[in-house]
């Protein structure tokens, strides 16, 4: 005779043991990491005139990097990624410390305020606490937008290395398809036919971007992946040759007329080498992870 309080159903599974399994799932940031990553590649190609998609990836950020932070607070968890958290958290406190409010006499004595300073004395306003940056606005918006980028490192941080190569596939992924609609956006000779975003690129290969130059990056980023993954030195070495010329072209827009020139590929180099390491850290952090 069946005991009354046995949960088995016909077909002879016990629901306890059922529900136990499903207790023992550790939920895992992955799905959300995913979500996130694919938002960002869709909707994110362009910061001007892109306001409501650039806000919708900022909202997905903050459930990322809260499941993050949390998986990180376990004990001993926190302790392999000290380096890049501070990093990040060096990053993220710089707009917050820009945005702090200075009395006065120390804000008039910050470089670059002259032309503020005489304004309001012209005006017979008399000047008042203020935040470090000359545009609070722009540097809030800044923040904001470093959501998305802490909260992917913060989850693949606190991702185990299966799901860390499950990361690398879907960005591998999201690159192809990028690259699958450069090639449509390529054959398209009336321009603009399958292109996201309205600029000047528009008879350009782009893929998800509204400049060539960011789907150039992503590609050479690709390539790299590609290599790694796949121990192939030469695609790896050609994508970081890519990548490092274009943080060049980069770095000569932004600094080359304010720097010296010995400092400025002092830098470069320090860059180069810093990003050589990188790749040598991921390579062998790759072969500890296949089987």
């Amino acid at each position: 005779m069946k005991p009354a309080n046995d949960s088995r159903p016909r077909g002879g599974v016990r629901l306890d043991r059922v529900l136990d399994r499903m207790a023992r799932i550790e939920p895992s940031i992955f799905w959300p990491l995913a979500v996130l990553l694919t938002l960002a590649f869709v909707l994110g190609g362009s910061g001007r005139d892109n306001a409501l998609a650039i806000m919708v990836i900022e909202l997905a950020a903050i459930p990322v990097l809260a499941l993050g932070l949390a998986q990180l607070a376990r004990p001993g968890a926190l302790r392999r990624v000290r380096v890049p958290m501070a990093l990040l958290a060096a990053v993220m406190l710089t707009p917050l410390l820009q945005l702090t409010p200075l009395p006065p006499e120390l804000w008039g004595q910050l470089p670059g305020r002259e032309v503020a300073v005489e304004t309001l004395r012209l005006a017979q306003v008399a000047p008042g606490w203020a935040p470090m940056s000359l545009t609070p606005e722009a540097t809030y918006r800044s923040f904001l937008w470093l959501l998305p980028v802490a909260a992917v490192l913060v989850a693949v941080a606190a991702l185990d290395a299966r799901r860390r190569l499950w990361t690398v596939g879907l960005v591998l992924g999201l690159c192809a398809a990028s690259l699958v609609l450069a090639g449509l956006q390529l054959s398209d000779r009336s321009g603009g036919g399958f292109h996201i975003y309205e600029s000047s690129h528009s008879f350009l290969p782009v893929g998800f971007f509204a400049n060539r130059n960011h789907q150039g990056v992503l590609m050479a980023a690709g390539a790299i992946a590609v290599g790694i993954r796949r121990r192939w030195a030469g695609v790896t070495n050609l994508g970081a040759t890519f990548f490092v010329l274009y943080l060049y072209t980069k770095f000569f827009d932004w600094w080359w007329d304010w720097l010296p020139k010995y400092l400025f590929f002092l830098l470069l180099g320090l860059i180069a080498i810093g990003l050589l390491l990188v790749l040598q850290r991921l390579r062998g952090g790759h072969r500890e992870a296949r089987p």
